[in-house]
C-alpha cells in the first residue's frame, strides 16, 4: 500500500498544478484574477503557498483509503520566471511515509497574446525512505483558445537515474477555463512512455473545479479534483477512486 500512497503523491506534483504580514491582496491588479486569462508564469515578486489533501481508494478489493498531503511553494523571480518546489510529499495514511521532494522552474521565452512559450526543468531529490534522482527538461507553452481559457501543451524528457537509468517522455495536457470571473474548470491530462516503448504507456488524468477569492488580483484559489479512470496501455483500466481539496495563497 505504501507504493500506492507515494504514488498518490506522484500525482498531486505532475499538477503539473502556494504569507506575508500585512499583503492581504496579491498582485495589485498585475496578475489576472480571471484563472483562464493567467500567463504561463507569475509575475515578478508575486508569490504563493499550495496545500492539498489527496484521498486514494485503489480499486482492488479490500484495499485501504490512502490519504496524502502536498505542500508547495512558487515565487516569480522575473516576470520570465517562476521557480518553485515541493517540499511536503507526504503519506499519512495508511502509514506515515515522506516521499520525494522536487524542485522546479519555468523559463518564459516568448510572450505574446495569443500564446507563451518556455521551457521548464525539474530535479527530483531522494526521500527519507530513499528513491533515485530525478532530471527532466522540455518545453511548455500556453495557448489562449478564448478570452477566458487556454491550453497548456508541451513535452518533458524524464531521466530517472537508477540501475539502469529510465528516461520517460511526459507530454501534459491541460485546459483551464473560467466559468466566471472567479468560477474554473481545469482537465489536467498526462501521457507517460516509459523508454520509448508505447505498449507500456499510461494515461492520468484529473477534473476540476475551484472559485478564486480576490478583487482586481488572485488572494486564494480553492479547488476539488477527481481523478478520472487510470489507462495503462497492457493492463485494465484503472477504476480507482481519487479526490485532491486544496487551495494556493498569493502574496508578495
Amino acid at each position: 500500500m505504501k507504493s500506492r500512497t507515494c504514488a498518490l503523491g506522484a500525482a498531486f506534483a505532475s499538477l503539473v498544478a502556494t504569507s506575508a504580514p500585512g499583503t492581504a491582496q496579491a498582485g495589485d491588479g498585475d496578475y489576472p484574477l480571471v484563472y483562464g486569462q493567467r500567463p504561463l508564469v507569475l509575475t515578478k515578486g508575486l508569490q504563493q503557498v499550495e496545500g492539498a489533501f489527496g484521498f486514494l481508494r485503489p480499486d482492488v478489493a479490500g484495499a485501504d483509503l490512502a490519504v496524502s498531503v502536498l505542500g508547495s511553494y512558487e515565487i516569480g523571480i522575473t516576470d520570465e520566471i517562476t521557480a518553485g518546489v515541493i517540499a511536503v510529499p507526504l503519506g499519512i495514511s495508511p502509514e506515515v511515509n515522506y516521499g520525494q521532494p522536487v524542485a522546479y522552474a519555468t523559463l518564459r521565452l516568448a510572450d505574446a497574446e495569443a500564446y507563451d512559450l518556455g521551457i521548464r526543468g525539474r530535479l527530483t531529490f531522494p526521500g527519507p525512505e530513499g528513491g533515485d534522482v530525478g532530471i527532466a527538461f522540455g518545453l511548455a507553452g500556453r495557448f489562449q483558445i478564448h478570452k477566458a481559457a487556454w491550453v497548456d501543451a508541451g513535452a518533458l524528457v524524464d531521466v530517472t537515474l537508477s540501475d539502469p537509468a529510465v528516461t520517460t517522455l511526459e507530454v501534459p495536457l491541460n485546459l483551464g477555463v473560467s466559468l466566471t470571473r472567479q468560477l474554473f474548470f481545469t482537465l489536467d491530462t498526462s501521457l507517460k512512455v516509459p523508454e520509448a516503448d508505447f505498449d507500456v504507456a499510461s494515461v492520468s488524468s484529473f477534473a476540476g473545479l475551484g472559485y478564486t477569492v480576490g478583487v482586481e488580483s488572485p488572494r486564494l484559489d480553492l479547488y476539488l479534483r477527481a481523478g478520472l479512470p487510470h489507462i495503462a496501455f497492457q493492463e485494465p483500466v484503472s477504476y480507482d477512486t481519487q479526490i485532491q481539496i486544496g487551495g494556493r495563497y498569493f502574496f508578495r
